[in-house]
């Protein structure tokens, strides 16, 4: 995964977060995954996130990955 994109995803979690009033602290107890690495996924220490993580997130945030639908992390 591109830096660019990797940053265009983390954005849009953030976006989407704050949308909801979420925390992401919130975001990630429920996506089921541990603060630190959704906190190392916002500070790009992780450079390239896994399909797997980007799609916990995006069920944690009640979206789809793609699609034509704003209510997506990516769409065209």
């Amino acid at each position: 995964m591109s830096n660019e994109l990797s940053h265009t995803i983390k954005l849009r979690i953030q976006a989407l977060a704050k949308e909801q009033g979420m925390s992401l602290y919130q975001l990630s107890q429920i996506s089921g995954m541990t603060q630190s690495t959704v906190n190392n996924l916002m500070n790009r220490e992780t450079s390239s996130p896994t399909i797997a993580t980007i799609k916990r997130l995006c069920d944690g945030l009640g979206i789809t990955l793609a699609g034509s639908s704003t209510r997506t992390i990516l769409w065209n």
